[in-house]
């Protein structure tokens, strides 16, 4: 029980940092464990050093009963070229969060050397990066671009993540391109909907009811700083059920489970009661001497028998003999 407290208390925590582009909407999923959801907003701006900005103004916040609404809100696109260098073995990534049914269009122009470049679903693991062989298990796509063969590719998004866009240098020495990326992303549609009335300027506390869908819509570019309030009651109880059900197993092994409720007490035993005491039974000689299987004599003795008649009259006759 001790263990699986601590694995739920670990588990239970909420702290992530999110970057949104203006009118972006994005899901809040908070965990079974998780009381309160905590959203702080501080501008993304490096040159506002993180001061947190006024709530209201800064996004709006919806929690709809029982399911999220339809990726069918407004299209949002947006679009970035950069002129990218990569020395040898050197890569480099960039990251997006995109909705659902996103679309996403990378063009590069290859000035020298060569690019790999991919399309991953999460960055966690690209961290621990050694071989390209790993860029190459974790990828969605990856594609080849060349000097003189410009290179397009295409993607939508199957579920909502983040999702990178990484290049790496294919060639032994420096390979320079430019790249530029097209980016159609979806958006909830929340028309008709009434964000929440957040009291506090700086943090807005959404409660967590299960199965409501929690959206955070930005009105400017800006960061959330995400964090939450655990849920102890369904910890005690999830980390104490072990501890119970070994309670039960142990009380039904010791035999108070399945039995009636009535007790039964030994007969009291009367002074005069004598306990029976068992009879060993005493081998007795027989008199009959043994079967002797060896040389077997049969004698056959013959009775001489007189067979006699009586007479009507009550004369006996003697009618033969053997």
């Amino acid at each position: 029980s001790a263990v699986i407290w601590i694995v739920m208390v670990v588990c239970s925590g909420m702290d992530e940092n999110l970057s949104l582009d203006r009118n972006e909407t994005r899901e809040i999923r908070p965990k079974i464990l998780e009381k309160n959801v905590l959203i702080q907003h501080s501008t993304s701006n490096s040159n506002s050093n993180s001061n947190i900005i006024d709530l209201p103004n800064a996004t709006s916040i919806y929690r709809i009963p029982n399911h999220c609404p339809p990726l069918t809100g407004p299209i949002l696109s947006f679009s970035r070229t950069d002129l990218i260098t990569l020395e040898r073995s050197q890569y480099r990534y960039d990251h997006y969060w995109l909705n659902e049914g996103s679309k996403i269009q990378v063009s590069i122009t290859q000035q020298s050397g060569r690019f790999n470049t991919y399309i991953i679903r999460g960055f966690s693991s690209v961290k621990s990066r050694d071989q390209d062989e790993q860029f190459d298990q974790l990828a969605e796509l990856k594609r080849l671009s060349d000097v003189g063969r410009p290179l397009q590719i295409q993607y939508q998004a199957p579920d909502s993540a983040n999702y990178l866009i990484l290049y790496d240098n294919a060639n032994t020495q420096t390979s320079t391109a430019l790249v530029s990326i097209y980016i159609n992303q979806t958006t909830y549609n929340l028309w008709g909907l009434s964000p929440l009335n957040c009291p506090n300027s700086t943090t807005c506390q959404v409660e967590n009811l299960g199965r409501d869908c929690i959206i955070v819509q930005a009105s400017s570019e800006l960061s959330l700083h995400i964090t939450n309030t655990r849920n102890w009651f369904l910890i005690f109880l999830f980390a104490t059920i072990p501890f119970i059900m070994g309670l039960y197993k142990q009380w039904k092994r010791s035999g108070y489970i399945g039995k009636s409720a009535r007790r039964s007490y030994p007969r009291p035993i009367s002074p005069n009661y004598k306990a029976f005491e068992p009879v060993i039974a005493t081998p007795v000689q027989s008199s009959i001497p043994p079967f002797e299987e060896e040389n077997p004599e049969l004698v056959i003795h013959f009775v001489p028998a007189t067979i006699m008649t009586q007479t009507a009259t009550g004369e006996v006759i003697d009618d033969a003999r053997c």
